[in-house]
């Protein structure tokens, strides 16, 4: 197993995400993307930041893309949160 940290993000009509090896990457991302959050606030644009375990790297963005909906759902850290999940 391998843990990656995920930026993603939801809006009115789809979502989106990267994952990172490391988690400082994942939070420079997640800090960028609330811009985002704030200047489409109209179309409920909202970020995500979690980790997620995965089974190797190679398979993390199927992993993540089948799970997208439900780990943005139970994220610890959505827009204007500031602590990474260890």
């Amino acid at each position: 197993m391998k843990t990656v940290y995920v930026n993603a993000w939801q809006y009115n009509t789809g979502a989106g995400f990267d994952w990172y090896k490391e988690p400082k990457d994942a939070e420079h991302a997640f800090e960028l993307e609330k811009i985002n959050a704030d200047d489409l606030a109209d179309e409920n644009w909202t970020a995500y930041l979690f980790c997620k375990d995965v089974e190797s790297y190679e398979t993390a963005t199927e992993e993540i893309d089948a799970r997208l909906d439900e780990l943005c759902l139970k994220a610890p850290i959505k827009y204007g949160d500031m602590v990474l999940c260890s």
